[in-house]
């Protein structure tokens, strides 16, 4: 089941503009978004469904691309460019030395058994020297090359990681990348990635625990060491009322350099839909 959550569309927005503008899609963790955004960086459209899980804990993509329709118009114009961020839980980091795109399934066999359901893809992450490889559901693969041929898939890790990098000012920050059941967690030492995995977790209490262990692996101190918060976390959550017993620097990632929201997306708090404009 899909619930729209956010549709917003800025009331000086016009469709004869999209040949300047970029579009980015997420294909989230338990949601799908997309964003318009146009050539003075104002994020000009944005669309966010939360999707619910199979009972085998699969999102069905097939069916959710097939029977949403509100977006389609927005999503099928011609873009200066169209870009996809892909929050998989199934990546690998591989260091640029030792990585061969022959590999890379191999490289994924390392840590679990590919999906039938899924392509393998790997990325540069930029601004260092690794590949994430990860998997793409063929359903958002087959479904994104119909409607924009020319559109790039990116992996969540290979946008953000850069992003939370150019916001750090001191030596030692964690960041965590929020979804309703799953966090991705960063650990970065004098601007370079150390740490990147994902977690599952059911309760405030899980997430939370998984945060210390970086921390305590890490010899991080709550009370000084920055977390850095992106997705849907909220403050009037139980994860931030857990969070904040414990670890006392909390930051949020803001929209990158030069990127605005416009007047009605101005309610929605920036961290919310950075994923999607650091996809940009």
């Amino acid at each position: 089941m899909a619930n729209l959550k956010y549709d917003i569309v800025e009331d000086n927005y016009s469709p004869h503009i999209s040949a300047l503008c970029k579009l980015s899609i997420l294909f989230g963790m338990d949601s799908f978004s997309y964003a318009v955004v146009d050539n003075q960086l104002k994020i000009q459209a944005y669309q966010h469904y939360s999707l619910d899980r199979d009972a085998n804990g699969e999102i069905d993509w097939s069916s959710f691309l097939a029977t949403v329709q509100s977006p389609r118009e927005m999503l099928t114009r011609n873009y200066r460019s169209v870009r996809a961020v892909v929050a998989s839980p199934v990546f690998t980091l591989v260091p640029a030395q030792w990585y061969r795109a022959e590999e890379k399934l191999t490289y994924l066999q390392h840590l679990t058994t590919p999906s039938a359901q899924t392509i393998v893809q790997a990325d540069v992450i930029p601004g260092y020297p690794m590949n994430a490889v990860y998997e793409i559901p063929n359903a958002a693969q087959a479904w994104l090359s119909n409607i924009q041929p020319e559109a790039e898939f990116v992996h969540c890790v290979c946008a953000l990681a850069p992003l939370v990098r150019s916001r750090l000012e001191t030596p030692h920050n964690v960041a965590a990348y929020f979804g309703p059941n799953r966090v991705f967690i960063f650990y970065f030492h004098e601007g370079q990635l150390v740490f990147c995995n994902s977690f599952s977790y059911q309760t405030a209490r899980d997430a939370l625990y998984f945060l210390l262990l970086v921390f305590d692996q890490f010899r991080l101190g709550t009370e000084y060491t920055p977390l850095w918060i992106m997705g849907h976390y909220s403050e009037q959550g139980e994860l931030h009322r857990q969070i904040k017993r414990y670890i006392k620097s909390l930051q949020y990632v803001p929209l990158p350099t030069g990127f605005r929201s416009g007047t009605k997306l101005n309610a929605i708090p920036e961290h919310f839909y950075v994923d999607l404009v650091a996809g940009i």
